[in-house]
């Protein structure tokens, strides 16, 4: 028979100690919250482990609005008081006869000490352990929100960072954690590329895809490693900002816009006349900045049945998943998967009416 750490072979020895735990819990009671949700502390309380007890004081602490000061902290007592000056108050606990089982062996009563707007106690652990259901209902919850909840309950006030903390601990707990998703992210690649024939043929056959972007240079920088034989495109709202932080004003604006949208090199070279009377800097920063590939509908690729030079659809799309960004990152996948291939079964049922 093996009570906590000790290993027990005699029938009597055995018999003893069942004995004395029988006396033990005859005399206390096994302890249980009360019926508002608040938690007492007596003398006789027991408790079936010391993590479960060690739980209930820092509740306890918490509730009544003071922080612990350690005295001992044994293999098999464990001895704290209040940390205020002048206060008296003080529990003490130790293990049962099992090894496992603790009790409260003495206790001083009611705190009654000044009760403080902030408990050193209430750590961020703690805060996401209280809350995990609150979150689990409401994902969408604010700093706000938690600070009003614990206020409610314990009338203390939670530090910002402490909430941070503990909304990203109960994300984890939720979603699961972002590293674990990064482990198993190629193995994801390699089953969607099984289960989705020529969904993924851009990473082998790059030359069939144009990529547009704001001209990022973090995006610029990533694809010249990820795709480098894909072709490019610049959005134009973003390039026309640009140029008219230079060049202000509608007239600039119109222009801009001629020169970009003008698939015929006469009208692109019209417009471009009118630039360079205007202000010949303006001509010199379009016909300079930028090669004319990327952003000049005339110079657009035929091969690619497609002549938008906005990228209104990918900021559609980032609205449509920015409530997906901040999850891991295979749930995030799985979540997008699932947009896309909604919302194209929803076309196809249309097209078929």
């Amino acid at each position: 028979m093996q009570l906590g750490v000790e290993i027990i072979d005699n029938d009597a020895d055995r018999d003893l100690v069942v004995n004395k735990m029988a006396r033990t819990l005859r005399q206390g009671t096994l302890w249980t919250r009360n019926r508002d949700g608040k938690v007492s502390l007596l003398p006789g309380h027991i408790f079936t482990c010391k993590d479960d007890m060690l739980t209930i004081i820092r509740e306890y602490c918490i509730q009544e609005g003071f922080t612990l000061q350690k005295l001992k902290n044994e293999k098999t007592r464990y001895t704290q008081k209040c940390s205020n000056p002048g206060y008296t108050w003080k529990i003490h606990c130790s293990v049962l006869v099992d090894r496992t089982t603790w009790m409260v062996k003495a206790h001083s009563g009611r705190h009654i000490c000044d009760r403080p707007n902030q408990i050193r106690m209430a750590t961020a652990p703690w805060v996401s352990k209280f809350l995990l259901p609150y979150f689990i209902a409401a994902p969408k919850m604010d700093v706000k929100g938690m600070q009003d909840i614990v206020m409610r309950k314990y009338g203390i006030q939670i530090l910002n960072h402490t909430c941070w903390r503990a909304r990203k601990m109960m994300k984890d707990a939720v979603d699961g954690e972002h590293e674990e998703g990064y482990k198993y992210l190629a193995h994801y690649t390699e089953e969607f590329k099984a289960n989705n024939l020529g969904a993924l043929d851009a990473v082998d056959n790059q030359s069939m895809y144009t990529i547009m972007s704001d001209r990022h240079k973090g995006i610029i920088k990533a694809l010249r490693t990820a795709m480098p034989t894909a072709s490019r495109r610049t959005c134009v709202i973003h390039y026309c900002k640009n140029f008219a932080l230079l060049y202000p004003g509608g007239w600039f604006h119109a222009f801009f816009y001629i020169t970009a949208n003008a698939y015929a090199p006469f009208v692109y070279e019209k417009a471009m006349e009118k630039i360079r009377e205007k202000d010949p800097g303006a001509y010199d920063w379009l016909r300079d900045n930028e090669k004319l590939e990327p952003w000049a509908g005339f110079k657009f690729d035929t091969n690619l049945k497609c002549d938008d030079n906005t990228n209104n659809f990918i900021e559609s799309f980032n609205h449509a998943i920015i409530k997906f960004r901040d999850l891991p990152i295979l749930t995030m996948l799985e979540e997008i998967r699932k947009l896309i291939g909604s919302r194209f079964v929803k076309r196809f049922e249309k097209s078929q009416k």
